[in-house]
């Protein structure tokens, strides 16, 4: 059995267009063990501090984040945050603390975003 040019064409340009549909939403959130994994993006210096950095509360269409931590409850966020597939932290820390010390600190705050350093910045 034969397969005509322009089956050919048409297989490889759907599967072209299959690739980079999947790359595009696999770039920005993908699945890990039933948790939605998201890449933060845009950050930007809390301050004047040579630590901390927020990267603002978003997330890709459908993740769910979860609830921030606010004044009424500082633990309320289950968010954690991975470096080269390492866990941050600790989490919840105060901000003045991740700015100060730096070593991973994080927190996840409402109306603020992720607010954390990388695990080398001492």
């Amino acid at each position: 059995m034969q397969v005509s040019g322009k089956l050919k064409w048409a297989v490889a340009i759907a599967g072209i267009i299959g690739y980079f549909a999947l790359a595009s939403y696999f770039k920005y959130s993908y699945p890990l063990s039933g948790k939605e994994v998201a890449v933060l993006r845009g950050f930007e210096r809390l301050g004047d501090s040579h630590h901390a950095v927020v990267a603002h509360s978003w997330s890709p269409k459908g993740a769910r984040l979860g609830e921030a931590d606010s004044e009424d409850d500082n633990e309320r966020s289950g968010v954690l945050i991975y470096e080269d597939d390492k866990p941050l932290g600790p989490p919840h820390s105060r901000h003045a603390d991740i700015a100060r010390l730096g070593m991973g600190r994080f927190s996840h705050w409402r109306g603020q975003g992720f607010v954390f350093s990388s695990s080398d910045q001492q």
